[in-house]
């Protein structure tokens, strides 16, 4: 399991960190064996990243979490008109 050092980053940023395609690229070009490729944790500690001082990854983590949230919210809206055109479009065609 991957855990943040609490000292160094912080735990609800480090999840943002993993996801980024640079370090799943990462991982993914560290992995080897052919018919299970896997990464070592012994790889994956060799990447590198620039960590701000707490503050402001607190500051970024905000950032990350209010995009996280319009970006549900569209997803919920984009949902919500295919609905809404359904409907319409049932009761037009009847």
């Amino acid at each position: 399991m991957l855990r943040a050092k609490e000292n160094k980053i912080l735990p609800e940023l480090l999840q943002y960190y993993v996801s980024a395609e640079t370090f799943i690229q990462y991982a993914v070009s560290s992995s080897a064996g052919s018919l299970s490729p896997r990464t070592k944790w012994r790889d994956l500690s060799k990447f590198q990243i620039a960590l701000p001082d707490i503050k402001i990854q607190k500051q970024i983590l905000e950032v990350f979490q209010q995009l996280q949230l319009t970006r549900d919210k569209l997803k919920h809206q984009i949902i919500s008109l295919k609905n809404l055109k359904q409907n319409l479009l049932n009761e037009i065609l009847g």
